[in-house]
C-alpha cells in the first residue's frame, strides 16, 4: 500500500514538474504597455521579455473592434499607456490572460498595422477620414475569467451574411463624408492641431537588433550607434531633409554621425531595434529627470560613494571625442528609445548632456568611470564622486564651430625649422643626444624643459617620430603647463603624426592659434589622408607648396607621396608634379618601400596624362615586385586600366582581382580590392556574389570614408538594376534572392516604391503571382500614401484574381475604393470608379456569387472590357441566355470580317457562343448564325465541329452539356484586361 502511495506522489510530482497539470502553470509574466502620438498615427507597443506569436482580426461587421490574441500567458501593466491616451485607441479590453487575448476599440474608418521589433509588438491605428479624435483617458476593462454563457440568457451572435456590394455601396460614402465634415466643425480646435509643423525625421535602420543614443552638445546633434558593422547610414525626411548633413566618426565598437542642430528645434527619440527614428520639431520635450541613487554614500564625506543613473536597458558604453570642443564624451546606447537621461544637468565632477535617446556624460576629471550594472548605469571615480549637484542647466552652451572648408590664406610664417633641429643629422644624433642629457638633474627646470625639446625636435627633423613623441611625454610629465603652449601642441601633433597616432595628432593641430602656419596644414592633410579622407585632405592642402622645399630630405620622404596621392585624387597634376620632384632629387635616401611608392606615383601622374604605353612600363614591375603593397597596388590598377582600355574582359580581371584578395588585408586597399572585384562580378552578370563581395569591403573598413562610399555605390547599383532594363535580363528568382539578401538597399525614398513594383511586375510575368502580390500588399501597408495607394492596390486586385485568390482581391478593392474616395475630385474619374466595379464583379462571380457579380454590372456602359466580363460570368455560371446574349455583343465588339479568314480567337469566340445558343435552346439564332458564319468557319480546323454544333438535328453524341463544353477549349475572356494589370502603371496626376 505504502510503495503504491509513494508511487501516485512520485508521478504527481513528475506532472507537476513537466508543466502537465493543469493547476502547476508557470506564473505568467507582466507585460508593459505603451502609447505614443505620432504624426499620422497612434501607436501601442506591447513589450514582451522574448519573442511572442501573435494575431490581429478585424471583424467584417464590427470595424471598431480589433482582437489581438498573443500565443502566451501574460499580465498588463497598463500605467503608461493610462497615463498617456492617445487619439483612435479608446477601449482596451482582456478577454483572457491565459492565453493573453484583448480587444481594441478604434474608429471603424481607420487603417491599421502591425510589426516586430525585438521583442516588442507595435500596434498603430492610422488617423481615420477627418482626423484623429481627441482622446481624454483610455478605458481600461480586465477580466481575471470569463464565465461561461447561460444557456437561457445567451445569445448567438448574429450570423454574417453576405451583402451584395453595389458600385454605390463600394465606392460612394457620403454617410462618411458628412460626418467628417461634422467632426470637422464641432472641433475646430482639432483642425489647428493638425496644422503643426511637419516634424523632419532622421532614421537609422539595419537587419539585427543594435542600441542607439542621441544627444546635444555644442550646437551639434550627435547620433550615436553600437553596431560598428552598420550598412545604411542615417537618411532624412521632412521639411529639413535639404538642409542636414551628417559627419561620421567611426569607433572599433560603434559610431557617432553628428550634424548640426537646427535652430528653435527640438528632438525626440522613437522607436528601437533594428528601426531608430529621431524626430526634429519645434514642441517637443525631453522628458522627466529621473531621481539618481546614490549607493555607498557617506553624508559626512562630500567625496563619496557613486551615482547609479536607472537607465534600463542599456547596451554598451563607448567613448567618443567632441571635434568643437576636443573634450571626452562617454556614451550609453539603450535598446529603446523610451529609455533616456532627458535634460540636462550638472555636477561638480561631470555633465550630463541633454539626451532625448540613452545617455551622455562629458567628464571634468580623466579617471571618471561609467559601467553597466543591474539597475542602469553606475558613474563613479577610484576615490569617490563629489555628487552635490551644481545646477539645472536650461541650456548647453553652444560654441561657434570654426569653418574648416575654406584653404588657409597662405603665409611666410614658419613654425617648424627642421634644417635647423637636424643639429648635424643623424650622424650627430647619439652626441647630441649625450650633450644635451648631460648633467640634466643639475639644471633649472626651465633649462631641463628646453633641453627636452630641442631633442624632440632633433629627433623631428630626422623623421624619427616615436623616439621625438617618448621626450615630448617626459617633458610633459615634468612640466604640465606646457600643455598650454600652442608650440609644444604643434610638436606633439608632428610627433604623433609620424608615429601613426592620428586622433591625438589632428586634435593637436586643430588649436585656433596655429591656424594660421601654412606648415600646419601640410601634416593635417598628411593625417586626413593617412585615415582616408581624401576629399578634405585636399581641400586642407595649401597651394604654396614653397616652404615643403625647405624640408630636410628625411621628413620629405616620410610626408611628400601622401601628398602627392591628395594632389593626383583631386586631379591637381601641377602640385603633384612638384612635390614628386621634390621627393626625385632624394632618390638616393629612398628606402625600398619609398622607391616603390615614387614608381606607383609617377605611373599614376602618366596615366592622366593619357600616356598608358608610360604607366604601363612603370607599374608592371611593381606587380610583379617584392613590395608587397606596391605589388597589391600595381596589379589593382593595372587590371582596372587594361579592362578601361578594354585589353582584358571580364573573365579575366576576375581572375586576377580574385588573386589580389588575399594578397594585402586590413586597410583601405582590401576595400579597393573587394570593391571592384565585387563590382566586375556585378557588371558581368553574377549580381548576387557581387554585392556579398561589396558588402564584405565595407565590413573591411576601419573607419575611412571609403567604406560609407562603396555602401553608397552599392545601393545605386542596387537601385539601377532594378529599375532599368537590365532587370528583364536577370531570373525571377534571381532578382527575389537580391531583394530579400540586400533589402536594407532599398531606398526610403520613392525610389525604394518604384523597385518594389519593379520587381512586382518581373516576378509577375513569369507567373510568380503570390509572392508579387505579398510584395505589393507589403507596400500598402508600410510605404505609399495618397493615390499611390489607390494605384497599387488596384493593380494588386487585379493581380490576386489571375493568381484566383478573390477574397484577397476583395481587401485590395475595399483599400482601393476608401482611398479612390479621399483623392481630389479630378482624380475621380469614371473610368477608375468603373474599373473597381468590374474587378469586383469578376472577384464576386469567381467566389461563386455570379447573381451579385452581374448585378454590379447591370447599370454600366456596356463597353468591350464589360461585355468580355458578362459572358466569361455567364459561361462560368451556366447562364446560357445571358451567356449567349453577352457573347454576340463581344462578337460585335470584334466587328469579325466575312470576307477575311478568322484567327484563333475570334473561332473560338464563336464555337463559344454556339455552344451557349445550343444548351440555351435557341434554335432560330442557332440557324442564323449558322448562316452567317459557315463559310468563314469551313476555312478553319473547326469547321466540322461547328457544323456539329449549329445542325438543325442533334446527334445523341452532342445531346448533353458536358459533351457540348468538350468540343470548346478553356477562354477566359477577362484575362486581357486583367493582364493590362501586370505592369507598373503610371503616377496618377
Amino acid at each position: 500500500m505504502r510503495s503504491a502511495q509513494a508511487k501516485f506522489v512520485q508521478f504527481t510530482l513528475a506532472v507537476l514538474i513537466a508543466g502537465l497539470w493543469p493547476h502547476a502553470r508557470a506564473v505568467a509574466e507582466e507585460v508593459k504597455v505603451r502609447t505614443g502620438a505620432h504624426a499620422q498615427y497612434s501607436r501601442l507597443v506591447f513589450d514582451w521579455t522574448k519573442p511572442v506569436e501573435y494575431k490581429i482580426e478585424r471583424s467584417e461587421s464590427d470595424k471598431a473592434r480589433l482582437v489581438v490574441s498573443f500565443a502566451a500567458a501574460a499580465s498588463l501593466d497598463m500605467q503608461a499607456a493610462t497615463s498617456n491616451p492617445v487619439a483612435n485607441i479608446a477601449a482596451i479590453e482582456v478577454l483572457s490572460a491565459d492565453p493573453l487575448k484583448l480587444a481594441l476599440k478604434i474608429p471603424a474608418q481607420s487603417r491599421v498595422r502591425d510589426l516586430r521589433a525585438g521583442n516588442k509588438i507595435v500596434i498603430d491605428v492610422y488617423h481615420p477620414p477627418g482626423g484623429p479624435e481627441k482622446r481624454e483617458s483610455l478605458s481600461v476593462k480586465t477580466q481575471e475569467a470569463v464565465p461561461a454563457p447561460q444557456p437561457e440568457t445567451a445569445k448567438a451572435p448574429p450570423a454574417p451574411q453576405e451583402v451584395s456590394q453595389g458600385p454605390d455601396a463600394a465606392v460612394y460614402p457620403p454617410v462618411l463624408e458628412e460626418a467628417a465634415k461634422k467632426k470637422e466643425e464641432a472641433a475646430p480646435e482639432l483642425r489647428k492641431l493638425e496644422m503643426r509643423e511637419e516634424p523632419t525625421l532622421v532614421t537609422v535602420s539595419a537587419t539585427q537588433n543594435f542600441g542607439m543614443a542621441v544627444f546635444e552638445v555644442n550646437g551639434n546633434l550627435w547620433l550615436v550607434d553600437d553596431k560598428a558593422d552598420l550598412l545604411i547610414k542615417p537618411q532624412f525626411s521632412g521639411p529639413l531633409s535639404g538642409e542636414l548633413s551628417f559627419k561620421e566618426i567611426k569607433g572599433p565598437q560603434g559610431n557617432a554621425h553628428i550634424l548640426k542642430m537646427p535652430q528653435n528645434k527640438t528632438l525626440k527619440g522613437d522607436g528601437g531595434g533594428i528601426l531608430w527614428r529621431v524626430l526634429i520639431g519645434p514642441n517637443f520635450s525631453l522628458g522627466k529627470t529621473p531621481d539618481l541613487r546614490r549607493p555607498d554614500a557617506n553624508r559626512n564625506d562630500p567625496r563619496s560613494g557613486k551615482i547609479l543613473w536607472p537607465l534600463k536597458g542599456a547596451r554598451a558604453v563607448l567613448g567618443f571625442k567632441d571635434p568643437v570642443s576636443g573634450n571626452d564624451i562617454k556614451v550609453v546606447t539603450v535598446e529603446s528609445a523610451d529609455q533616456f537621461a532627458g535634460p540636462p544637468r550638472e555636477f561638480i565632477d561631470f555633465d550630463i548632456l541633454p539626451s532625448p535617446v540613452g545617455l551622455a556624460v562629458m567628464p571634468k576629471t580623466g579617471d571618471l568611470e561609467l559601467k553597466i550594472v543591474r539597475g542602469g548605469v553606475e558613474i563613479s571615480r577610484p576615490h569617490g564622486l563629489t555628487v552635490v549637484e551644481a545646477k539645472l542647466l536650461d541650456s548647453m552652451t553652444r560654441k561657434k564651430i570654426q569653418n574648416t572648408d575654406k584653404k588657409p590664406r597662405s603665409t611666410s610664417a614658419r613654425i617648424f625649422d627642421f634644417k635647423a633641429w637636424q643639429l648635424g643629422g643623424v650622424a650627430s644624433l647619439h652626441e647630441n643626444k649625450r650633450i644635451l642629457l648631460a648633467g640634466q638633474k643639475e639644471l633649472p627646470e626651465t633649462a631641463q624643459s628646453e633641453n627636452l625639446l630641442t631633442l624632440a625636435k632633433m629627433y623631428l627633423s630626422n623623421a624619427m617620430g616615436p623616439e621625438a613623441l617618448g621626450v615630448l611625454e617626459l617633458a610633459l610629465q615634468e612640466r604640465p603647463v606646457l600643455l598650454d603652449s600652442p608650440e609644444f601642441s604643434a610638436l606633439y601633433g608632428v610627433a604623433s603624426a609620424l608615429s601613426y597616432h592620428n586622433e591625438d595628432a589632428f586634435a593637436h593641430l586643430s588649436r585656433e592659434t596655429l591656424q594660421r602656419f601654412e606648415e600646419i596644414h601640410y601634416w593635417r592633410a598628411y593625417i586626413l589622408a593617412d585615415e582616408g579622407d581624401w576629399q578634405q585632405a585636399a581641400e586642407t592642402l595649401p597651394e604654396n607648396l614653397a616652404t615643403l622645399h625647405d624640408y630636410p630630405a628625411l621628413l620629405q620622404n616620410r610626408l611628400l607621396p601622401k601628398l602627392v596621392e591628395i594632389a593626383l585624387r583631386s586631379g591637381d597634376l601641377r602640385s603633384a608634379e612638384e612635390l614628386l620632384g621634390i621627393v626625385g632629387e632624394n632618390e638616393k635616401s629612398l628606402s625600398p618601400p619609398q622607391q616603390a611608392a615614387l614608381t606607383y606615383l609617377q605611373g599614376e601622374v602618366a596615366r592622366q596624362k593619357k600616356d598608358l604605353e608610360k604607366t604601363k612600363a612603370l607599374w608592371e614591375p611593381l606587380a610583379n615586385g617584392p613590395d608587397d603593397l606596391y605589388r597589391a597596388k600595381a596589379s589593382l590598377a593595372l587590371t582596372r586600366l587594361l579592362v578601361d582600355d578594354e585589353e582584358m574582359n571580364a573573365k579575366d580581371a576576375i581572375d586576377n582581382l580574385e588573386r589580389l584578395r588575399y594578397a594585402w588585408r586590413g586597410d583601405e586597399l582590401e576595400v579597393q580590392i573587394n570593391y571592384w572585384l565585387g563590382r566586375t562580378y556585378f557588371e558581368s552578370g553574377q549580381h548576387l556574389k557581387g554585392l556579398k563581395l561589396m558588402r564584405d569591403a565595407v565590413s573591411y573598413d576601419e573607419g575611412t570614408p571609403l567604406g560609407p562610399r562603396v555602401a553608397a555605390e552599392m545601393a545605386d547599383m542596387y537601385a539601377e538594376l532594378f529599375l532599368g532594363e537590365a532587370l528583364n535580363d536577370v531570373s525571377p528568382l534571381e532578382a527575389v534572392g537580391l531583394y530579400d539578401e540586400f533589402k536594407e538597399l532599398v531606398p526610403l525614398d520613392s525610389r525604394g516604391d518604384k523597385i518594389i513594383e519593379k520587381l512586382a511586375e518581373h516576378l509577375v510575368k513569369a507567373d510568380l503571382l503570390t509572392r508579387a502580390g505579398d510584395l505589393l500588399q507589403y507596400q500598402i501597408d508600410h510605404r505609399l500614401k495618397d493615390a499611390d495607394i489607390y494605384r497599387v492596390a488596384t493593380r494588386l486586385a487585379a493581380i490576386r484574381l489571375l493568381d484566383n485568390q478573390p477574397d484577397k482581391a476583395l481587401k485590395s478593392l475595399n483599400t482601393a475604393g476608401a482611398q479612390l474616395e479621399k483623392l481630389p475630385e479630378e482624380m475621380r474619374t469614371p473610368k477608375r470608379y468603373r474599373d473597381i466595379v468590374l474587378l469586383r464583379a469578376r472577384a464576386l462571380s469567381r467566389k461563386g456569387r455570379p447573381d451579385q457579380a452581374l448585378a454590379l454590372l447591370q447599370d454600366l456602359e456596356r463597353t468591350p472590357d464589360m461585355n468580355r466580363l458578362r459572358a466569361d460570368i455567364a459561361w462560368t455560371a451556366g447562364y446560357w441566355d445571358d451567356a449567349a446574349e453577352a457573347l454576340g455583343d463581344v462578337i460585335l465588339d470584334q466587328n469579325i470580317s466575312l470576307t477575311r479568314p478568322l484567327d484563333d480567337k475570334n473561332t473560338a469566340l464563336l464555337l463559344q457562343r454556339a455552344v451557349s445558343l445550343n444548351l440555351a435552346g435557341d434554335r432560330i439564332e442557332l440557324a442564323n448564325m449558322r448562316e452567317k458564319y459557315t463559310d468563314l468557319m469551313t476555312q478553319t480546323e473547326k469547321a466540322k465541329t461547328f457544323e456539329v454544333i449549329t445542325r438543325p438535328r442533334q446527334s445523341g453524341a452532342l445531346a448533353d452539356r458536358e459533351t457540348l463544353l468538350s468540343v470548346v477549349s478553356e477562354v477566359d475572356l477577362f484575362k486581357d484586361f486583367l493582364d493590362s494589370y501586370k505592369t507598373t502603371p503610371q503616377p496618377i496626376n
